[in-house]
Formats: structure tokens, sequence, C-alpha cells
């Protein structure tokens, strides 16, 4: 594998990824952050989505193939972790638009995720709508 000669610039693969999610589609991905339904989802075979459900919520796998719970507390977790990868990808492009109540939704999103993560890292620079007051 070749190595790209911008990996030795300070913060280049964030600045990267950061440019590359502007071009989300923001009513998009915001609607998303609310539709997110695992237990709502569907799947091509009634049994995949048994298993599925059944997974989640953490049958034993003898029992996966049994109708699943209508609702279970890890379904919200997922939908939870779901929601905060849209939540993610939308953030760059509302700090670049400067869409201050999409990004309170979006800091409301990241607080219900219950994902076991260690950081998070922004990348603001060439972001000419934010500044220090809105951090």
């Amino acid at each position: 594998k070749k190595k790209s000669i911008y990996r030795n610039i300070t913060d280049y693969e964030l600045s990267v990824k950061a440019r590359r999610e502007i071009a989300f589609p923001i009513d998009l991905v915001m609607r998303a952050l609310y539709v997110i339904n695992v237990q709502s989802a569907q799947a091509s075979q009634m049994l995949d989505r048994y298993r599925i459900l059944n997974s989640i919520a953490g049958k034993p796998v003898d029992r996966l193939d049994e109708e699943p719970p209508e609702d279970h507390p890890r379904y919200g977790e997922i939908n939870a972790g779901l929601r905060s990868i849209f939540a993610l990808a939308a953030l760059p492009s509302c700090a670049q638009q400067g869409l201050m109540e999409e990004l309170c939704k979006i800091g409301e999103v990241l607080k219900k995720d219950v994902t076991e993560r260690d950081a998070l890292n922004f990348m603001f620079a060439d972001m000419a709508k934010i500044s220090d007051e809105h951090l």
C-alpha cells in the first residue's frame, strides 16, 4: 500500500473527512435523527427481522427465531447510536452553513448516545460562520 504524502500534514485526514461530510443533504440527515427506529425496520425475510431484534435484545441463540419483544431498552441504545452516526455526519455541513438550530439538535442527539466513545474530534477550520462564542 502506497503511503500518502499528505499523512504528515497536521489534521489532514480530519480535514478531508470534514470536507466530504459537508456534501451530506442536511434536510434528509436531520430527518433521520428522529425517524431511525430499529424495532420498526423491515427486513427482506421476517425471520431475519426476528433474529436481528432478538440479537439486539440479548436473547440466547436458541431463541432468536421467536417473535421479538415490541420494546426493549437495547433498542433505544441502538437507535441512539445510529442517530448519532447521522448527527456526526451532518455536523460539519451545519457548522459550515452556520445552522445553529440544527447544531443544537445534533448536540441533543449526541447526548443521548450511550456508545462507549472515548472522544469526539471536531475541526472547524475554514468555517467562518463558527466562532468561539458559538462553541
